[in-house]
């Protein structure tokens, strides 16, 4: 009998100091249990403080939300030397005979369950869960039990270490999103390309929850972020944050409205929603704190913005800027017009940026549009005028130029991106030392019967069709 427990608890030594990932430690305590104890499965669970609920481990980490269930029941009533058998609550320390008596009532044909506590610091922290086909009984003859309470002590402390490592990564996960909300206004300025970036990172940070940024327009609720919201539907939670400006919690604790506070007065609101998953007060207290430095981005933005105006160029590119180009379209349209001469545009947007962003971070995404706008200046003509018009999207003004033309123009440019390698050796990315991008553009010639915004929705036109027929080609509007 002592020769089965010193070699189970052997084995359960040997897999915790192994340098394990969480995943291959579960699935092999699992293995371990499956044949020595012959359990059909094995779970853990533990008090996660963020959530303020029981996490449970099985193939990886994921919330368990419904306090009504047996689960979060058994780990309420646990202690420090009680451990509970098909939903009993039985002392560990109890006589053995007297134990052997009580199990063998409670035992089950089809199904038994045993929770056995997870403790730290004689603190019950979580617990492990077995469920049997068919318990034996000589388990506790052999005080099999005994063995498992060591060994689940001894499992405790690897699991804390993943706790404590996993609440060092929520705290950076934290930092490092307020830190990327700050970024986004030294090379963007453009609410139109701002709030997604925010949405975003809200949406990684509170991954349970759907986030939405709206913005109060006169008395409508317009959504900014993301596109697929069911209209109406958070109005209720909206229409009280108008009235009050403060944060509002829905009555089931599931969704919570931060109004967006800026210079100007109320923007809006960001929402986080669930149809599941209840707000902690944690959680609630990071994602406060992230809505609020959204709002000084957001008003950063519209002051950048305000300057700009005043200016030529843009900051990260160097090439034109959007409020230069309203000024350089008019003009090349009124000379066109005065002497009847070919005026063209060539709309650009560069392919899969957003993938750019999402995978490598906005630092490789800068350096791709810095880089993307020197081949731009490298590839058209003097008399050209090169602009970025916004986000990823870049416009070229080609005067005095035939359609025909400009798409000679359009497709030496196009090849050329193709062509380039985009160098990001310094970033260090492991096997990735250069990154290879194409883009789509989207060219039209100036109709003199047409307004100026008739002629560049054409052009926007021509480039969604680009990007509609499999990107990195040019079409004609």
């Amino acid at each position: 009998m002592i020769r089965f427990e010193l070699e189970f608890l052997e084995k359960i030594e040997n897999i915790l100091v192994q340098k394990n990932t969480a995943i291959e430690l579960f699935e092999n305590l699992k293995e371990v249990f499956k044949k020595d104890l012959k359990a059909n499965s094995f779970e853990m669970f533990f008090y996660d403080e963020l959530s303020e609920d029981l996490r449970k481990f099985s193939a990886g980490w994921m919330f368990s939300y419904d306090k009504n269930n047996d689960d979060y029941r058994s780990f309420l009533k646990l202690s420090k030397n009680h451990f509970i058998f098909n939903g009993v609550l039985l002392e560990f320390h109890k006589r053995n005979k007297s134990l052997i008596k009580l199990v063998s009532k409670l035992i089950d044909e089809k199904n038994n369950v045993l929770y056995i506590p997870i403790l730290q610091a004689d603190k019950v922290t979580g617990m492990v869960k077995f469920n049997f086909a068919q318990f034996s009984i000589a388990f506790l003859k052999r005080e099999i039990m005994v063995a498992i309470k060591v060994a689940v002590t001894m499992i405790s402390q690897t699991v804390s270490n993943f706790l404590i490592n996993e609440k060092m990564n929520t705290n950076i996960n934290f930092y490092q999103s307020m830190k990327n909300i700050a970024k986004v206004i030294e090379t963007q300025y453009e609410t139109s390309y701002i709030i997604p970036v925010i949405g975003e990172i809200l949406d990684r940070f509170a991954p349970e929850h759907l986030v939405y940024i709206f913005q109060f327009d006169g008395d409508e609720n317009k959504i900014l972020w993301p596109s697929n919201y069911i209209s109406g539907r958070l109005d209720k939670l909206l229409n009280q944050i108008r009235v009050n400006k403060k944060v509002v919690l829905s009555e089931d604790n599931h969704t919570i409205g931060f109004p967006v506070i800026t210079e100007d007065g109320l923007f809006g609101a960001i929402v986080a929603d669930s149809t599941y998953c209840e707000m902690s007060e944690k959680l609630r207290g990071y994602l406060e704190q992230l809505v609020y430095q959204s709002a000084i981005t957001l008003d950063k933005a519209n002051t950048y913005a305000e300057i700009l105006k005043h200016a030529t160029t843009d900051a990260l590119t160097n090439l034109y800027n959007r409020g230069q180009f309203d000024k350089r379209i008019k003009q090349e349209i009124a000379t066109a017009k005065r002497n009847q001469t070919n005026l063209c545009s060539m709309m650009i947007d560069v392919d899969f940026f957003k993938q750019v962003n999402d995978t490598y971070g906005h630092a490789i995404g800068d350096l791709v549009l810095k880089n993307l706008s020197q081949i731009i200046i490298e590839q058209v003509r003097e008399n050209d005028t090169a602009c970025r018009y916004g986000g990823e999207e870049f416009i070229v003004i080609l005067p005095f130029t035939t359609l025909a033309d400009a798409e000679i123009v359009a497709q030496r440019l196009r090849s050329a991106v193709e062509a380039t390698p985009f160098d990001i050796s310094h970033f260090k990315i492991k096997n990735k030392p250069t990154l290879d991008m194409t883009i789509s553009i989207g060219l039209g010639e100036y109709n003199y019967s047409e307004s100026i915004e008739e002629f560049l929705e054409r052009v926007d036109k021509a480039l969604y069709q680009a990007k509609n027929d499999g990107r990195n080609c040019v079409k004609l509007g």
